[in-house]
């Protein structure tokens, strides 16, 4: 995956809370259900996960 393909998927994907995107640390995987990306939410710390078909 291109970078510019993670800047796209990570700045697509926000914390209902906090209104702030993945803090440093995430996971990105592939799955059978497309591209998963798993972290915390850059201000307040909560989950964030983001699912890319």
């Amino acid at each position: 995956m291109s970078d510019e393909e993670k800047r796209v998927l990570l700045n697509n994907a926000w914390c209902r809370d906090a209104d702030a995107s993945f803090a440093f640390g995430y996971a990105l995987r592939a799955d059978k259900f497309g591209i998963v990306i798993e972290g915390k939410c850059a201000k307040c710390g909560c989950a964030i996960v983001r699912c890319s078909y």
